[in-house]
């Protein structure tokens, strides 16, 4: 390209697309320079951001039916940032905090995919999502460590388009030897953090960390250019981080920005343009406060919001909001005796007559003890006739010993004798485990999946009444 007499040149670009890591290079016969403009990067860098929270489509992986996850895919060594944001293990000072964050995989049954959970239009299949636990590795590492603790299956509670704050529940118990922390969070009209952090796994490498001080949290910004599909952030919504330390990249969204003086999460990552290279651009976080008076704190309230007329209601709803925004962290607890199961819900259609129920044990038995579980059918109340006689169950028994744990049972629970018209439209049952044992006569635990049998005609009616 030339232009004779030209003092500069300024290149548009409609269209950029690099790959990870990679850089974009203006030359001259005469000079060599990355970003020869500041703008260069800066497009680069708007593009980066607004495919951000897609499925990374390189870590998108088709999987063959009925193979095992290929756990080793999710290792990573490092990520873009790698430079700039240090393993959270560099600050020992977080070990608590970072037990409380996670790495989510969305995995797709349909087209046989995973991928990391960064797009809202990926909101499908929870109970095939992937959950892992303390992915950490130490300080300036090399090497991606070994995943060890995961959890498949996810349940949707709430999700506020404004803020970005989605919140999911994990149905299965957490096994103890995870060593999980539950991180409180603050969603009060509170003021400005003095100092924040951010633990997040950028690209799904090991959990790093990413450090803003004072007047690098703000609550008057001018809107960003977000793609029109995306949340728009606003100084009503969300905080601006621009950070002391560190960055974010595609795998980070949805973390959160902990407050240091409280330990307690105050914002969830939407997205944003920083890096390593230039200190001055921002991330933007949707504040819980905005989420909480979306509908939150229904959610996350230990208050019961009792209806006893409008403006009660209404009085009883702020007090809710106003003395249960807060919550400290605690460490995550069970009974020993503690099996983990999936599904959580056993559905039977007119064209499904048999369900797989898998479990195993959350934590390790003693040397030399016997862990027993019996499975039962129990009918609840309000179905037309006893469920018992048509559910049944392939195993009703099952012994676990110490060479047993990490090893997952399979049962078939299936249906006999009932028609395409289920008496009363629906039957709902129970499949009751007892967990005992022989070490401990006096210890034992009770669990529960809940099952359903549903008619061809009561789905005709439901589909009916959804269309009108």
């Amino acid at each position: 390209m030339q232009s004779e007499g030209a003092l500069a040149h300024m290149i548009l670009f409609s269209k950029v697309q690099l790959a990870r890591g990679s850089e974009l290079v203006i030359f001259s016969p005469s000079a060599v320079s990355n970003y020869t403009d500041v703008s260069v990067r800066l497009a680069s860098s708007v593009h980066a951001k607004k495919t951000r929270r897609r499925l990374l489509q390189e870590r998108v992986t088709t999987l063959p039916i009925g193979t095992q996850l290929p756990v080793p895919l999710f290792q990573q060594n490092g990520s873009s940032i790698f430079g700039c944001t240090p393993s959270v293990e560099c600050g020992p000072q977080y070990k608590s905090l970072a037990a409380g964050v996670v790495t989510i995989y969305a995995v797709d049954p349909m087209s046989k995919t995973v991928g990391l959970c960064t797009d809202k239009g990926q909101l499908q299949g929870f109970e095939y999502w992937l959950v892992i636990f303390n992915y950490n590795a130490p300080c300036n590492y090399t090497q991606a460590p070994p995943i060890r603790d995961l959890i498949q299956g996810v349940s949707l509670s709430f999700y506020d388009s404004a803020a970005d704050v989605l919140l999911m529940a994990i149905p299965n118990l957490i096994p103890n030897n995870f060593h999980t922390f539950v991180l409180g969070f603050n969603a009060s009209d509170m003021d400005i953090p003095e100092e924040a952090i951010a633990i997040h796994h950028p690209g799904g490498a090991p959990a790093a960390i990413s450090t803003v001080q004072g007047s690098g949290i703000s609550l008057n910004f001018p809107k960003p250019n977000f793609p029109p599909s995306e949340v728009q952030p606003s100084d009503e919504t969300h905080f601006q981080v621009t950070w002391t330390t560190g960055a974010t990249i595609g795998g980070s969204s949805g973390s959160p920005l902990i407050d240091v003086a409280t330990n307690r999460i105050v914002g969830v990552l939407t997205g944003g343009y920083s890096n390593c290279q230039d200190r001055t651009q921002p991330d933007y976080y949707g504040r819980l406060s905005v989420a909480w008076k979306h509908g939150l704190y229904q959610y996350l309230s230990s208050v019961v919001v009792l209806d006893k007329g409008t403006s009660f209601a209404r009085k009883s709803t702020v007090a809710v909001m106003q003395a249960n925004d807060t919550l400290p962290g605690r460490p995550v607890q069970h009974s020993r005796l503690a099996l983990g199961m999936y599904p959580n819900v056993l559905h039977f259609l007119p064209n499904i007559t048999s369900q797989t129920l898998t479990y195993y044990l959350l934590d390790p038995p003693l040397q030399n003890e016997t862990v027993v579980t019996t499975a039962e059918i129990v009918s609840l109340r309000g179905n037309s006739i006893d469920v018992t006689p048509y559910v049944t169950l392939q195993n009703a028994h099952q012994n676990f010993t110490l060479a047993d744990f990490g090893t997952q049972f399979v049962t078939q629970v299936n249906t006999t004798g009932l028609t395409d018209i289920v008496p009363g439209g629906l039957l709902r049952f129970l499949l009751l485990v007892n967990i005992s044992s022989d070490l401990f006569p006096d210890d034992f635990k009770l669990m529960a999946v809940k099952g359903a049998a549903v008619s061809a005609d009561t789905i005709s009616i439901r589909e009916g009444s959804f269309q009108g």
